[in-house]
């Protein structure tokens, strides 16, 4: 896709304990095979579905569910124990979470400030994706209005607080899994982000105070070609929308499927 800039190596891991998930990303780091953009270090975290879904590890209607397919979190022990020894004001943590997107965040700034860092130091981004978690996972912990109400709070309080962090990780990942093909993901995707913004401009942020902290996460499919143009065509069109529905001027805003420090000028501007 970026023909002047290596891939993120980022193994979506999550198992066991927090203990035993530190202690893989922390092997991995050592040998190279988590590493972000400039070679810092980077780990994609995933929670179990109690996690998910807001259920204690002890909780009966966990059993057998805890520690698979994911990390639990059941309390701010268990994140300082995952977090501790990773440099989080140089790190990148990106988080899977689709019904406690707003808990897991609580957590981690409230770890991090117990291991010495602030809120606008941190780097990463969460999901946070409530159409995506509604429509491709079926996880409805809330109404969909409930959920969207939450996920601007959640974008209002980063927005002023953790200039670092992406708020929003609109995720077209598990369309095609649910049986979409590439353009309809690409639709559904998109069509989720310019919801996501409107409802920023509705609670009175300006898009250029925050759309260029808003991450997508795609897939990229077996037809390697079409794959390709699927994410060209969603860089310019991002771009149009953001120009022309929303009036961004903010050339970050414009340019999210893009990494931020490398561009350069589209025909339109």
């Amino acid at each position: 896709m970026y023909r002047a800039v290596g891939w993120m190596k980022r193994q979506p891991m999550g198992f066991g304990s927090s203990e035993q998930t530190a202690e893989r990303y922390k092997a991995l780091i050592k040998k190279g095979g988590q590493a972000g953009y400039e070679g810092s270090p980077a780990i994609t975290l995933l929670f179990d579905m109690p996690t998910n879904y807001c259920y204690d590890s002890d909780n009966p209607i966990s059993r057998y569910q805890v520690g698979t397919v994911g990390l639990p979190v059941d309390h701010i022990e268990d994140m300082i124990d995952l977090m501790k020894g990773f440099p989080m004001d140089k790190g990148f943590t990106n988080m899977v979470i689709h019904g406690s997107p707003a808990i897991l965040l609580a957590m981690y700034i409230a770890a991090a400030e117990e291991l010495g860092y602030s809120p606008d130091q941190l780097r990463g981004s969460g999901k946070n994706d409530p159409f995506q978690s509604h429509l491709a996972e079926r996880i409805e912990l809330l109404p969909i209005e409930a959920e969207l109400q939450l996920c601007m709070d959640i974008l209002e309080f980063c927005t002023d607080k953790m200039p670092k962090w992406n708020p929003i990780s609109v995720s077209g990942f598990s369309y095609h899994p649910a049986g979409l093909n590439s353009i309809q993901e690409l639709g559904l995707t998109l069509a989720s982000a310019i919801a996501y913004i409107q409802a920023g401009v509705q609670r009175g942020l300006k898009c250029d105070d925050f759309a260029h902290r808003i991450s997508f996460f795609m897939s990229g499919g077996i037809d390697f070609l079409e794959e390709i143009a699927k994410f060209r065509a969603a860089r310019r069109l991002w771009a149009r929308i953001m120009k022309d529905k929303f009036g961004a001027t903010n050339p970050s805003s414009m340019r999210r499927f893009l990494p931020r420090w490398m561009w350069t000028p589209l025909p339109w501007d």
